[in-house]
């Protein structure tokens, strides 16, 4: 969560894709959600990922339930 408006998929995805490989990016106005090939890859997301800057804003990552 907490994406900047300017913020768009390829953007989002060459940082996500750092984790690991993905299937798909859906967003809608500040939030995405980033479905992982692996388990493993979602896990490192929220690992390596939550609370780093991008487009300006401090990224919240969480694994969705």
């Amino acid at each position: 969560t907490n994406l900047s408006p300017n913020s768009n998929k390829d953007d989002l995805g060459s940082i996500f894709m750092s984790a690991g490989d993905i299937n798909s990016i859906m967003m809608n106005r500040d939030v995405a959600i980033i479905d992982f090939a692996t388990e493993k890859g979602a896990k490192k997301a929220v690992h390596d990922l939550n609370r780093v800057e991008f487009d300006g804003r401090t990224l919240t990552v969480t694994k969705a339930n």
